[in-house]
């Protein structure tokens, strides 16, 4: 049986970049999963610490710490997706130069 749609040389690189961006995807999906998780926790323990509040300086010492939170999680994952995102935009050309590479080195010149 024949593979129509990749020359036969260009299937294990296709095969590879495609686990690749499947591993890519889950660790954006993760990233942006981490940042609600931390939304969240950040969001209840903030939401606690206005009830405990006293004074006006209080709660707006809990919003900026709230703020400050967020930003940094914020941060933190959507350096990892953009790392990621970036990864991935490269890996189809990474695969067609392995598949040109590979079919150059087996080409038969009848």
């Amino acid at each position: 049986m024949s593979n129509k749609l990749l020359p036969v040389g260009g299937t294990l690189p296709a095969l590879r970049a495609g686990l690749a961006i499947a591993r890519d995807t889950r660790e954006i999906a993760t990233a942006w999963s981490r940042y609600h998780q931390d939304l969240m926790r950040h969001t209840s323990e903030a939401s606690q610490a206005l009830f405990r509040a006293g004074t006006f300086e209080e709660i707006l010492d809990v919003q900026a710490k709230l703020q400050r939170a967020i930003t940094q999680s914020f941060h933190e994952q959507m350096v990892k997706i953009a790392e990621t995102a970036s990864r991935m935009a490269t890996r189809p050309n990474d695969a067609l130069k392995e598949a040109t590479a590979e079919q150059a080195g087996t080409s038969f010149s009848g």
